[in-house]
């Protein structure tokens, strides 16, 4: 019979941890990587409202006449100098208002007065959002405006290129990537080794098992010195061998009593059977008279008897080699030993209360 090395269940286990190691890698990676995504468009959108809220600001002083939404911010003699946002926002931040759905003009690069050629996407206000404008991704904040004199409503577009963030990101997710495939395979590399020299004692004990079906050698013992799980198994493969010799030794016992039993039973029965062979001889060659023959009769049934009591005792004796509970009674041994005698013959046997008396099945 074929043992399954024990080295496939180290690589099952130590692909098992592997995987474990993987998994929770990978989940790592995962959410390292939503938080860096989320933390780079959070500061993006934060100064595309900074933005916003600049261009709102002007775009009201632009209707009460003080400057222009294209001009800096300045200040005026009797007027207000305005706020200025103390991080400006990136070169490619362009600002663009819309009136009534319709852009009032190409876009411009948020502080200064430079104008793209072409107008951003009129987009309705809402959160913000990343769109692909001109084959280039944006991040868009639209937000709401006072309306015009005449009622028409009014807002205004911020719109930022993170063509570069994108590209930072899936840097990042390269690499994070490839850190999570490194990890897994080192894990894997770990839980080998570590699996196979922790499995290393199932391997002594298959090969106890093996010498002990090879060479029926009960007397092999498996080293026990570890208080583990491991340690504890050979623990009980030892008391398993231990018991499992007791029994074969009481077993060769056994054999060895029923193989003097059988020889003694042999020798016994020789005996009435001669003494009934002769008998028969006689009867059969010589004419006895009646009462020599009653006699060599009487012998010769003596004789069946006591074959058919020794027979009935060895099948009592077998159905007790297999019986399993214990029928201890008082038993009286000149009693027994008083069927046992031929006829005739002085057992020489105390009487009465005196007779030997055990306890026995």
């Amino acid at each position: 019979m074929n043992i399954p090395a024990p080295r496939l269940l180290s690589t099952r286990l130590a692909v098992a941890a592997a995987l474990g190691v993987a998994v929770t890698v990978a989940a790592f990676a995962a959410t390292g990587y939503v938080l860096i995504r989320d933390g780079a468009y959070d500061e993006i959108d934060r100064s595309l409202r900074v933005t916003a809220d600049e261009a709102a600001i002007a775009a009201s002083r632009t209707d009460l006449g003080e400057r222009d939404f294209a001009s800096p911010p300045t200040s005026r003699a009797g007027g207000v100098t305005p706020r200025t946002d103390p991080s400006p926002a990136p070169a490619t931040t362009f600002v663009q208002r819309l009136e009534d759905g319709r852009p009032l003009g190409p876009a411009r690069i948020a502080g200064t007065a430079t104008t793209t050629p072409d107008p951003l996407p009129a987009l309705p206000p809402g959160p913000p959002r990343t769109v692909d404008i001109r084959g280039e991704p944006f991040r868009v904040v639209v937000r709401d405006l006072p309306p015009s004199p005449d009622g028409r409503p009014r807002t205004v577009e911020v719109a930022r290129s993170v063509r570069d963030v994108e590209a930072t990101l899936d840097q990042a997710a390269t690499r994070l990537t490839l850190g999570a495939v490194a990890a897994s395979a080192l894990a894997l590399l770990i839980a080998l080794v570590a699996t196979r020299r922790g499995l290393r004692r199932l391997v002594r004990v298959r090969d106890a098992a093996e010498r002990v079906a090879a060479s029926e050698d009960l007397t092999v013992r498996i080293p026990d010195d570890r208080p583990d799980e491991v340690g504890g198994l050979a623990t009980a493969m030892n008391r398993m061998l231990t018991r499992l010799a007791a029994a074969h030794d009481r077993l060769a016992g056994a054999l060895d009593e029923q193989r003097r039993f059988a020889a003694d039973a042999s020798h016994e029965l020789r005996t009435p059977l001669t003494a009934l062979r002769g008998d028969i001889e006689l009867l059969r060659r010589h004419d006895l008279p009646a009462g020599e023959r009653a006699q060599v009769l009487e012998e010769m049934g003596a004789a069946a008897a006591r074959m058919e009591r020794m027979v009935e005792d060895l099948l009592v004796l077998a159905r007790s080699e297999g019986a399993q509970a214990d029928h201890c009674a008082d038993v009286d041994l000149g009693g027994i030993v008083r069927e046992l005698v031929r006829p005739g013959e002085d057992a020489r046997l105390p009487a009465g209360p005196a007779a030997p008396v055990v306890r026995a099945d």
